[in-house]
């Protein structure tokens, strides 16, 4: 083969690529993401192919819709002292509220949604660490109400224990123009005015998307 045929078989493989590449692209812009609040992970043979499975699925999970969330939950005790307590999230900082399952080095990790029903989601989500198991139950109503029920379980099967949390979250609608995503508010029972609030410990992570 001479180096000029050489030459227009790279260009014309080149070609090629580069179209299947925007046309994948524009497949995936038309057809986005169902809209369902529940992923999918299913236990890996390998930590590499968990990992995968792991990023994918928080790829393709469809984040709470954004907006000012009424937030209620162990970490916002402190903060619910001041009143009620708000988060502004986007699909950014929507972990927030729904946090994604952790990295597959930290936990084996399965996910298994529930029988699908219009405008109700329910899925549970089991993690497994070396020292401990912690099982997320999620509900979510019509997009607008959100509940999470986490138990955790320590020890073997002759010395067991186990802690129990709940969370909810309601949608009341748009963040006002001052409020930002990420961001937390509170609101003393009776009045209209909210205030800034710092993030609890515990979420600052989920909120720089670390």
């Amino acid at each position: 083969m001479t180096a000029k045929t050489r030459s227009a078989l790279v260009l014309t493989l080149a070609i090629a690529a580069s179209g299947l590449g925007c046309g994948q692209f524009g497949a995936d812009a038309a057809n986005p993401a169902p809209a369902g609040i529940g992923w999918k992970i299913h236990e890996a043979a390998s930590a590499s192919t968990q990992t995968v499975a792991s990023a994918a699925a928080s790829a393709t999970k469809t984040r709470l819709k954004p907006g000012l969330w009424r937030i209620e939950g162990a970490e916002f005790d402190a903060l619910s002292e001041r009143g009620k307590v708000y988060l502004c999230i986007d699909a950014a900082s929507a972990a927030l509220i729904d946090p994604p399952p952790p990295p597959a080095r930290l936990a084996q990790c399965s996910i298994e949604d529930g029988t699908p029903k219009p405008d109700l989601y329910l899925g549970t989500l089991q993690c497994r660490y070396p020292d401990r198991t912690v099982t997320s139950r999620v509900r979510i109503d019509s997009n607008n109400l959100y509940f999470r029920d986490v138990v955790v379980q320590r020890g073997t099967a002759a010395v067991e224990s186990s802690d129990k949390s709940s969370h909810f979250a309601e949608w009341v609608g748009r963040c006002r123009p001052e409020q930002a995503p990420g961001k937390a508010y509170t609101q003393a029972y009776g009045q209209d005015e909210m205030h800034a609030a710092e993030l609890p410990a515990a979420l600052t992570s989920a909120a720089s998307g670390s």
